[in-house]
């Protein structure tokens, strides 16, 4: 099983460039909507009060994994409505964006790399390992990796220094 140990640089800075990427071709709105999709796909919700949830769809009875309900919530080829997904990243951004922001903007190599406009990429790379590690979640799977990145990706939109300053 992968870990944030096991997380090679190779593969932290291939997916930098890849969140660059997506950063740049992508609105706010189209980030908040995969992110909505990645989490409704992971079963990962934030119920009212902001806490995250991993048995939102009934995957479990009394605290034991049904199968049965797993299997019909896995099969369901219907997706989640657009406005649903959106609303719900952007619940999961706006959850995360705070307590994030107190790690990556206190991170020292986040701090160097924000002096030097050209390592973007190596900024993004030191970021991602925070976001694993606040998120609570572990890059074992690719929607997981996806999460994070998409995570990534609103931090870049909106631009580390611009982040580390809003108030």
């Amino acid at each position: 099983m992968n870990n944030l140990q096991n997380l090679k640089e190779e593969e932290l800075a291939s997916m930098a460039m890849q969140i660059e990427s997506l950063a740049e071709q992508k609105s706010e709105k189209d980030l908040y909507l995969a992110l909505g999709n990645a989490l409704y796909d992971s079963g990962i919700v934030l119920d009212e009060h902001g806490a995250v949830s991993l048995d939102a769809f009934d995957f479990f009875d009394s605290k034991q994994l049904n199968l049965s309900k797993s299997f019909d919530f896995v099969s369901d080829p219907t997706p989640l409505d657009k406005e649903a997904s959106k609303t719900n990243g952007k619940k999961f951004w706006e959850r995360f964006k705070d307590e994030l922001r107190g790690f990556i903007c206190e991170d020292a190599k986040i701090k160097a790399y924000m002096n030097d406009q050209h390592k973007l990429r190596e900024c993004i790379a030191a970021a991602l390992k925070l976001i694993f590690k606040v998120l609570g979640l572990l890059p074992w799977n690719p929607v997981v990796k996806f999460i994070a990145s998409l995570v990534a990706a609103l931090i870049v939109k909106t631009g580390f220094e611009a982040y580390c300053n809003i108030a």
